[in-house]
């Protein structure tokens, strides 16, 4: 049985979720929230562009900034959850909004220079 990279990062990313909401069922917040982080970015991880010759570097630059926001959140969240700060929907917008646009440049640049 052939499994590709996808299935499997995304398999993995929700079972290390799931056991993580068992060890807040068994009441060990400290290691639930950082297997939620791990299992947030494993599935992020599992929405990681794979480079074809027909995409130009805006794509790729798109599709990275896609990926660093979702990671980015996925951060955010289990942080904010953790520290106990709250944080206002214009923050947290503005916040993911700024990181998605420089992160899009920043790469657009970078895949544009290196071709």
């Amino acid at each position: 049985m052939d499994v590709d990279a996808y299935t499997a990062t995304m398999a993995c990313g929700l079972a290390v979720i799931l056991l993580a909401a068992f060890s807040v069922v068994a009441g060990i917040h400290d290691v639930s929230a950082i297997l939620f982080l791990v299992g947030g970015l494993l599935v992020a991880g599992g929405f990681t562009p794979q480079r074809s010759i027909k995409d130009g570097p805006a794509v790729m630059g798109a599709a990275y900034g896609w990926y660093v926001s979702l990671v980015f959140i996925c951060f955010l969240a289990f942080s904010i959850s953790y520290t106990g700060r709250t944080l206002g929907a214009a923050e947290v917008l503005g916040l993911t909004a700024s990181l998605m646009v420089i992160t899009m440049l920043l790469s657009w640049a970078y895949l544009s220079w290196k071709v």
